[in-house]
């Protein structure tokens, strides 16, 4: 169904959250693990950014969300929040083998200090015979995981909350995903959602 309207209020919001989703990682990044004089202004530059990448956006005057695809969109919500639930994200649904080392990652994002430094003495004998006692960093690609573990921080929540939030993190990421899939072929169809979800494969 091909949609024609104006820029709606709901895809000048969806606009800014898309790359505001994207942005924000790397900004909690720089402010948490990189020093001050450097952060602040890496953090100011991405805002100005994000502001232009905004604004040319929402020169396009594209609209895939009104009155007339609110059916569209209840269902490709549904499916989507099923689809994450089926992935194992929030531990809700079966995990695969990934999960076991990927895990541990989010929650030491979510409970210890930043930036992530384990102290490798208090580690058994067998880790400290090939880790040796001094200090060790967390370097992994763990960016996606920073918005949701810097809520847990905030609120302080345990192990359930902190797989609470990352699911609704996760279902946030695939429905902005999938609005700006429509928005890029100025189309609300089913084919795009399914499309989307089958990509990947099963797992």
């Amino acid at each position: 169904m091909q949609e024609n309207f104006s820029f709606s209020k709901s895809d000048r919001l969806l606009t800014a959250c898309s790359i505001f989703y994207v942005t924000l990682p790397v900004i909690i990044f720089a402010l948490g693990w990189v020093r001050y004089y450097y952060s602040i202004p890496i953090a100011l530059i991405l805002c100005y950014f994000m502001y232009s990448i905004y604004d040319e956006l929402a020169s396009q005057n594209v609209c895939v969300m009104s009155k007339g695809s609110a059916k569209f969109w209840l269902i490709t919500c549904a499916a989507l929040l099923f689809w994450v639930f089926l992935s194992g994200i929030g531990g809700l649904g079966f995990q695969n083998w990934d999960f076991t080392a990927r895990n541990p990652i989010y929650h030491d994002l979510c409970n210890y200090k930043w930036p992530v430094v384990y102290d490798l003495s208090l580690q058994s004998e067998n880790v400290r015979a090939i880790t040796g006692e001094g200090f060790a960093a967390l370097s992994y690609y763990f960016g996606w995981w920073l918005p949701p573990a810097l809520i847990a921080k905030i609120f302080s929540l345990g192990y359930t909350g902190q797989e609470a939030i990352l699911y609704f993190w996760a279902v946030m990421g695939v429905f902005l995903i999938t609005y700006n899939l429509c928005r890029f072929f100025r189309k609300n169809s089913y084919i795009i959602p399914v499309l989307f979800i089958f990509f990947s494969g099963l797992d």
